[in-house]
């Protein structure tokens, strides 16, 4: 099995799993991590900072959407703005896994944003799945 096919297994394998992809380098990560969840006719990819955005036709619709990808987690989001859940629900998402003292969470690049004091007392800056509310990214403040 050669390695394009080998790297597209995996991010379908991971994928399907549940799991982030990760680290997102290049255009060419971004265009597999969207084959992967079967994306089609992926085009103008482009990088701002910690976020990718990307053209491509909906898997479901067959109609062509923008996306952003999270270059650090490889999450897929629409680019529309739209959440999934409430603030509320997201709070009570970050209570549940442990946080306390939930402040400042608001919907920024596609991914809810909060920050919070860890089960293990330190302060952290978090990235939300939209979708289901599950920690994807924690970070030290």
């Amino acid at each position: 099995m050669n390695s394009r096919k080998l790297a597209i297994v995996f991010a379908v394998a991971v994928s399907v799993s549940g799991l982030a992809v990760g680290s997102v380098r290049t255009g060419a990560d971004v265009r597999g991590i969207l084959t992967s969840q079967g994306y089609l006719t992926v085009s103008n990819i482009q990088q701002d900072g910690d976020t990718w955005s990307a053209e491509a036709t909906a898997p479901k619709t067959r109609q062509l959407v923008k996306v952003r990808i999270d270059a650090a987690t490889g999450v897929v989001t629409p680019d529309d703005e739209t959440a999934e859940k409430s603030p509320l629900d997201i709070l009570q998402a970050i209570q549940a896994a442990g946080y306390t003292n939930v402040s400042a969470v608001r919907f920024i690049g596609g991914v809810w944003k909060a920050n919070a004091i860890s089960s293990t007392g330190h302060s952290v800056s978090l990235k939300l799945n939209p979708a289901d509310g599950r920690v994807i990214e924690e970070k030290p403040q």
